[in-house]
């Protein structure tokens, strides 16, 4: 089962025109299926199973070496905040109240995940502290969009009784690809990993 899910039934069945709740387990199962695998192939499953969700208030723990400049990268773009951000040349490093760094000290390019501070960092390894919040944009329409038809195309192939594939003419139609994720998925995800920086 997905972390969370991408979309609803609801809209999986609304694009599909069905009405009624016979199918409705179903289609919560499907939708729960397709958001794991899409989850999964943008590497945003933790390996305890959760997600990293849009709308997420985890708090980012990270050390870091001195730039020796007057700006520090951070691991993310798109921060949506900086908690704490700590220096410290002592050994080993003391991270408390008597090295905090004060907030109006540093300023935040919450875009790029650049902080830039007054005065400089030092140029020591692992001497920086900072806790920080991503801003996660809203899914991508292309993400919601290739869940959807990825919940249709297993709907369309349940009312095809699981056929893989039928002759047609010299040739054959495939309906299901075995492996799991189906292409034209595939290309609608890369399409907003491009198109959609940041997210994914």
């Amino acid at each position: 089962m997905a972390a969370w899910d991408l979309i609803t039934a609801q809209e999986a069945k609304d694009a599909l025109k069905l009405t009624g709740t016979g199918d409705d387990t179903y289609f919560a199962a499907s939708v729960s299926r397709v958001s794991d695998g899409i989850l999964r192939f943008y590497g945003m499953v933790n390996a305890n199973g959760s997600a990293f969700k849009p709308d997420d208030s985890t708090v980012h723990t990270r050390i870091l070496n001195g730039t020796g400049e007057r700006i520090l990268k951070l691991h993310h773009d798109r921060v949506k905040q900086v908690n704490n951000l700590w220096e410290s040349t002592d050994t080993p490093r003391v991270f408390d109240a008597s090295t905090l760094i004060t907030a109006t000290d540093y300023t935040l390019d919450p875009e790029r995940g650049i902080i830039h501070r007054v005065g400089g960092f030092l140029d020591w390894p692992q001497s920086v502290k900072v806790e920080y919040v991503l801003n996660w944009p809203a899914i991508p329409d292309t993400v919601k969009l290739a869940a959807i038809r990825w919940v249709g195309y297993e709907w369309n192939l349940r009312q095809n009784h699981g056929v893989v594939s039928r002759s047609l003419g010299d040739g054959s139609v495939v309906f299901h690809d075995p492996a799991g994720m189906p292409k034209f998925v595939k290309d609608m995800l890369l399409d907003a990993h491009v198109n959609s920086p940041g997210y994914v």
